[in-house]
């Protein structure tokens, strides 16, 4: 843990001055371990007041519905070399003219997920080449959230799905069988 504390105290000195110039401002973090012992670093950022009240589908800047929650929102992140770490953000509501009321968008996480992008992306990545089970097991969620980080990561991942089959011409059978004598067609 000293170590993860010096990284961050030489890199982030200012904490509020690091990343000023992008969508993410990170204001503070917080070392802990929790009753199993398990080493949590929990990053308290915001986005920055020109992305703060995003729609989350059309990405315009929207006016304010409500203030920010009282409880704060807490995203899971990668693993930093075995250290669980999680996002943390005070969420609020905008009014979008073309999607009605929803909580403003954050940069870091796909609209309705408690996973960073980067977590639905790796989940996705190794949901295709592993079995869902050995994913899930090696990301330390369950198998049922696997399916979901993989529907919200789609559409990073292969944008344009729909012509996938463009351009295909001829498509080969081995072998078609019937009924259930299994007799193939001649």
């Amino acid at each position: 843990m000293r170590y993860v504390l010096e990284f961050f105290t030489i890199i982030l000195p200012h904490p509020t001055k690091f990343c000023q110039y992008f969508i993410l401002l990170i204001e503070n973090f917080n070392l802990y371990s929790d009753e199993d012992g398990v080493k949590h670093i929990r990053i308290k950022a915001r986005p920055n007041k020109w992305h703060e009240n995003d729609c989350p589908f059309c990405h315009k800047s929207c006016p304010a519905y409500d203030k920010h929650s009282s409880r704060p929102t807490t995203w899971r992140g990668l693993d930093w070399g075995g250290i669980l770490v999680e996002v943390e953000y005070q969420t609020h509501r905008i009014i979008c003219l073309e999607h009605g009321v929803y909580v403003a968008e954050v940069p870091w996480a796909y609209p309705g997920s408690r996973f960073t992008k980067d977590f639905d992306l790796t989940v996705a990545w190794f949901a295709s080449y592993l079995p869902r089970s050995t994913t899930s097991y090696f990301m330390r969620v369950d198998w049922e959230t696997v399916g979901r980080c993989v529907n919200r990561a789609l559409h990073d991942l292969e944008p344009e799905r729909s012509r996938r089959l463009d351009g295909l011409v001829n498509i080969g059978i081995d072998e078609t069988s019937y009924k259930k004598d299994h007799r193939v067609c001649k």
